[in-house]
């Protein structure tokens, strides 16, 4: 019987990623199109990037929208937040191709890389992170991982998106807070430290729906069952 060389984990990972991106956002691509409250929101996600990417900052004002109310305010505060670690990058990117003289003239493209790449990808990422320390089999994990590909979660953020970047950050914090729980090295210690500062920094109004109470509730639970197994 011939030897069948095993396919790489992260192959498949990606394989994954790649094909649940493609299958729910790929259409938004496609046709030029968004929907529900993401192609609302479309508008201050472009007018930030391309002001970083013309002018070398955020748009601190929309005179086109509510009347001239503060952006920079609604950046923040709202959904999607332009101040969160992901849609930071993106500024970062643009603000950079913007100072090499190059300038953006549609950012549809990259707003659907955002909503329907980027923040799939991490979500994946940091659910497989909380998953292996659970399981060992990797059946086990890639199979939580198509069901979590297909989620109403990752549906929910084509129409809506903003929810789901926060919960990103929450899992990465669970496997970090995981792993410190079982070897309290220093590398954990910074590790879990990362993971705080990015709850920290991504922290809006979206926050308050599901990580304001998962977050405190999974740590008093740890402490008490680790206060139940301790030596007498």
């Amino acid at each position: 019987m011939p030897h069948v060389k095993k396919v790489p984990e992260k192959f498949i990972f990606g394989a994954l990623v790649l094909f649940s991106s493609l299958v729910t956002a790929g259409g938004f691509l496609a046709k030029g199109s968004l929907y529900w409250d993401t192609g609302k929101i479309f508008t201050q996600f472009r007018d930030n990037l391309d002001s970083l990417n013309r002018f070398g900052e955020i748009a601190w004002w929309f005179p086109h929208t509510l009347y001239g109310f503060p952006g920079y305010y609604h950046s923040i505060l709202g959904i999607p937040s332009s101040s969160s670690p992901m849609a930071g990058l993106l500024g970062l990117a643009v603000w950079a191709l913007g100072k090499a003289g190059v300038h953006i003239q549609s950012y549809h493209a990259i707003y659907v890389f955002y909503f329907g790449f980027l923040i799939p990808f991490f979500f994946l990422l940091a659910f497989r992170s909380v998953l292996r320390h659970f399981f060992r089999s990797v059946w086990v994990i890639y199979f939580a991982l198509v069901l979590a590909a297909f989620s109403p979660g990752i549906s929910f953020n084509l129409s809506d998106v903003g929810y789901l970047e926060p919960q990103i950050y929450c899992l990465f914090f669970v496997s970090a807070y995981l792993g410190f729980l079982r070897s309290p090295t220093r590398q954990h210690f910074w590790v879990m430290g990362l993971a705080i500062s990015l709850l920290g920094i991504s922290a809006n109004h979206a926050f308050l729906y599901f990580n304001i109470l998962f977050l405190p509730l999974l740590v008093l639970m740890t402490f008490k069952r680790l206060k139940t197994v301790a030596p007498q």
